[in-house]
C-alpha cells in the first residue's frame, strides 16, 4: 500500500545518498519536492522522466527496494534503457544518466 511505497523510497533516498554525490535527491513521482506516489502506468512515468530532466535531474537511481518498478513498469525500463546510458548496474543500484 502506499505506506510501504513511502517506506521503499524513503529507504532508498537513503541508501543512494552517496551514489548522488551531494546532488539532492527528488522522488519520483514529486510535487513541491515531496513523494507524489506511483506513476499510474508507464505512459505518465515516461513524462515525468522528461519533466524532471526539464527542471536539471541529471540522474535517475532504482535503489534495490524499488528494483519491482522495472518490472512492473516495463515501458518506462524500456523507455529509459533505450534513452539514456545505464551507468551504473549492480544487485544494490540502478542508475541511468538522463543527459542523453
Amino acid at each position: 500500500g502506499p505506506d510501504s511505497l513511502h517506506r521503499t523510497g524513503s529507504l532508498t533516498r537513503r541508501m543512494i545518498g552517496g551514489v548522488l554525490g551531494g546532488r539532492p535527491a527528488v522522488p519520483f513521482l514529486e510535487r513541491y519536492g515531496q513523494y507524489w506516489g506511483p506513476p499510474v502506468d508507464d505512459e505518465a512515468g515516461i513524462c515525468e522522466v522528461e519533466r524532471l530532466r526539464e527542471t536539471g535531474a541529471i540522474f535517475m537511481v532504482f535503489g534495490w527496494p524499488a528494483f519491482w518498478w522495472l518490472d512492473y513498469y516495463s515501458g518506462l525500463h524500456e523507455y529509459l534503457r533505450s534513452k539514456f546510458r545505464c551507468v551504473l548496474a549492480n544487485d544494490r543500484v540502478v542508475v541511468f544518466d538522463l543527459r542523453a
